[in-house]
């Protein structure tokens, strides 16, 4: 075989000779050229004899480092799996808060870290707040507190006057308040304010109709270049031009017109029902649909919708299938009689979200067709439309709060003045349910789309056979947006140098103003008697009449004693002097664990936010569906593998860095929370308490939003391999909270190495929180 290939070669080399005519003469060219073929031949037989050994070869030498290392890393976790024994739950049940029995501490001598001494290789470090951002953040604590009923618009406003210099994003910026598409613009109305017939004094006739539109609206319907609209306004560019060159005859304000809230309204009774059969039709009662685009980017909108008809008996079943996502039949549930501007209509997305639930089932009577549409019952009071993204991740749970936040800001709406309603299945209401009853809210009921339609037909006559379409017309009701779009999804990807958001300042304050009121009206009335001197006349529980410092209450005893207890305690018995001083010199460090799944249900009786009435009569008219988990969750991802190892590494690092000084012992709380194992107000009032947060990246770090700042908190994530460098979602979330950040890149079982990684990290945020504190 081995000749036949030789003699196979030969005559491929003679024939490729002869193909460039090369005659067979003895020669010194020829003799050169029949060398030459020689060695082409030699070279061709040997990479094919030995190419796959060459192949082999080369393999080895690649896999080699790699396996040895596979070896050394499995002979170290063998013998931290024999030196570490204890269980899971061991973690719950040592004296430390959420934490295993403490190893001996080190003896070598302490060290003041140094930046400098850090590999970037494993980690990223920022440096603290500039002292413009520490001027910002003492400005905000020294403002006087706004009231209970004051709008997300208002905490916006407060934030851009505090923060004038922020170098961030429009969306971080909060620069929709003052984008015309970002407020809502007519798309839906009337004849007479669509289609109105032009008038020899076109002008006069349009300037006379200016005061009953907002800025907005108007800039809706004379920009731009639009077909349908030169069909309605034949001189449209004249007036275009018009009112471009005369903006002082155009409203001075961006204000919106006022929300329709019924004087009967309040928090007994949040649902305000009126028996009337007064029609919607073109000149009773007419349709109006304004909607808002936040980002021309991604434009999915939410609207605001006046006097639009529900049909009660096609209001979507819930079945085990359709999940979050539940939409009506196409153009069954909703009904309006307006004019429509079908290029803005279909031109853009609604998306997922509320508004893509009213969008589904609308269906857009012609208002020219002399039609009507009877009304059984009238709906007085103004409602706001939520189709929930993820009831039970906090991370989404908070996207979808924000974005509610900025619908609210946009409107001027404030949550005295409106009642949240639920348009998803409910499949897993999750622990987030008071931001729908207490934080958006001001009734403490929690309603869905199924309780209200059995709330308005128990009024309505039950002689109305159902073949006649039982029908609830509503005066107002806002469709809110989906959550995933929201400011907090985006830039993810890159590193961004956005600190100091106005907007997540402001949504982090009105959360935690909420939450505060909340406690302070449901908890905190002890508190209040044995502090303040009593008067003649009666007591009124207010957030304001307790100290910033005093922290929020946490009714779990999961993880014993905590420190929230403790202040709280001191301060009850009288000792307020002592309990300010524990609040205020005390660094409080949250090692937050990722163990358990979400706790599924509403909230729970006891809580800080108080007592949640189910459905319109606080009782559950209709029983949602849920679904209940044993504490586990098989699919959660990224487990630390030896997290109780790295536990006891950070309690070791936190209890050295406090008998570091000598003769001074520093003071420092260490605690490990399962925040999944927690409702939602003690989520809140754990994370609001921490100083310095520490965690692998997770759902939780959506808390970073809550870390006390004094004047700034710091945060330390733990990435696992899969998510690397290219995500910096929690960088710049902590950025824009105004903290200092760091990482450390670990695996799923956390190596000597990482460790000591994590423990440097540690001590150098110590050190620069500890010093900030010497400052105030």
């Amino acid at each position: 075989m081995a000749a036949e290939d030789g003699n196979d070669d030969k005559r491929h080399v003679s024939i490729s000779i002869g193909a460039i005519g090369i005659k067979s003469i003895p020669t010194n060219a020829a003799i050169m050229t029949a060398e030459g073929n020689a060695i082409i031949g030699r070279i061709v037989r040997f990479n094919r004899r030995h190419r796959r050994t060459v192949f082999v070869v080369a393999m080895l030498v690649t896999a080699v480092p790699w396996t040895l290392l596979l070896l050394l890393r499995s002979t170290h976790s063998a013998t931290v799996s024999d030196n570490s024994e204890s269980n899971e739950n061991s973690v719950l049940n040592s004296g430390i808060p959420g934490q295993t029995n403490p190893e001996p501490l080190h003896d070598s001598k302490y060290v003041k870290p140094s930046k400098s001494t850090f590999s970037r290789e494993h980690g990223s470090l920022v440096d603290p707040p500039s002292s413009a951002a520490k001027i910002a953040a003492a400005k905000l604590t020294q403002m006087q507190k706004l009231p209970p009923t004051a709008s997300p618009r208002d905490y916006i406003t407060r934030h851009k006057a505090i923060m004038p210099a922020s170098f961030c994003d429009p969306f971080s910026n909060a620069n929709f308040l003052t984008t015309l598409d970002a407020l809502p613009n007519l798309v839906c109305a009337n004849s007479s304010q669509l289609k109105d017939k032009i008038n020899p004094d076109i002008f006069s006739s349009h300037l006379e109709a200016a005061s009953n539109y907002s800025y907005a609206s108007l800039h809706s319907i004379f920009r731009g270049e639009n077909d349908y609209k030169k069909k309605i306004f034949p001189h449209i560019n004249s007036i275009r031009t018009y009112f471009t060159n005369h903006q002082s005859t155009l409203p001075k304000t961006l204000k919106l017109t006022s929300p329709l809230v019924s004087p009967k309204l309040n928090q007994s009774s949040p649902i305000v029902f009126s028996p009337s059969n007064e029609p919607i039709s073109s000149n009773v009662n007419p349709t109006s649909v304004s909607c808002g685009v936040i980002d021309d980017n991604i434009p999915q909108r939410y609207c605001d919708t006046h006097n639009i008809a529900i049909r009660l008996n096609a209001i979507p079943k819930v079945d085990k299938k359709s999940g979050l996502k539940l939409l009506p039949e196409f153009e069954q549930a909703l009904e309006g009689m307006c004019y429509l501007d079908e290029n803005s209509w279909f031109g853009q997305g609604m998306g997922e979200g509320a508004a893509g639930w009213m969008y589904e089932g609308l269906n857009i009577l012609n208002s020219e067709a002399n039609l009507e549409i009877k009304c059984d019952l009238w709906l007085d009071t103004p409602v706001f439309m939520i189709s929930r993204w993820d009831t039970t991740n906090p991370y989404q749970f908070h996207q979808d709060a924000m974005n509610t936040f900025i619908v609210y800001s946009l409107l001027g709406l404030s949550p005295s003045q409106i009642q949240p309603i639920i348009l998803d299945a409910r499949h897993a209401d999750g622990p987030y349910t008071a931001a729908w009853s207490h934080i958006f809210s001001s009734s403490h009921h929690l309603i869905d789309i199924r309780q209200l339609s059995t709330s308005a037909a128990s009024y309505i006559p039950s002689s109305k056979s159902q073949t006649e379409k039982p029908t609830l017309c509503m005066r107002r009701a806002i469709w809110g947006i989906h959550g995933g779009i929201s400011p907090m999804a985006r830039g993810g990807r890159k590193r961004a140098g956005c600190t100091s958001s106005p907007l997540f300042s402001a949504f982090s304050e009105f959360m935690l103003d909420r939450v505060l009121e909340s406690a302070a009206q449901e908890s905190n009335k002890p508190l209040i008697e044995s502090n303040i001197a009593k008067t003649a006349q009666p007591l009124s529980l207010s957030s304001s009449l307790l100290p910033a410092w005093l922290p929020l209450p946490i009714k779990s005893t999961r993880y014993g004693l905590l420190f929230e207890t403790t202040v709280r305690n001191f301060y009850a018995s009288g000792r307020t002097t002592e309990a300010e001083k524990l609040a205020k010199n005390t660094i409080v460090v949250t090692y937050a664990m990722r163990r358990a799944a979400t706790v599924h249900g509403s909230t729970e009786p006891g809580a800080s936010f108080g007592m949640q009435f189910h459905g319109v009569d606080g009782i559950t008219a209709v029983e949602p569906v849920k679904e209940y988990i044993d504490g586990t969750e098989p699919a959660l991802k990224r487990i630390v593998a030896n997290e109780n190892d790295l536990i006891n590494s950070v309690y070791r690092t936190t209890e050295k860095w406090k008998h570091a000084l000598s003769g001074k012992i520093r003071k420092v709380e260490f605690r490990a929370i399962d925040f999944a194992q927690l409702s939602f107000d003690d989520q809140i009032a754990a994370a609001h308490t921490t100083d310095l947060w520490i965690g692998p990246h997770g759902a939780a770090f959506a808390h970073l939003l809550y870390l006390r700042r004094m004047p700034f908190a710091a945060v330390l994530e733990l990435k696992p391999p899969e998510r690397g460098s290219s995500n910096m979602q929690f960088h710049n979330l902590a950025m824009k909270m105004n903290n200092m950040f760091s990482f450390v890149n670990i695996g799923n079982f956390v190596s000597t190495f990482q460790m000591q990684n994590v423990e440097h990290e540690v001590e150098y945020l110590l050190e620069n929180l500890y010093d900030s504190r010497q400052t105030l």
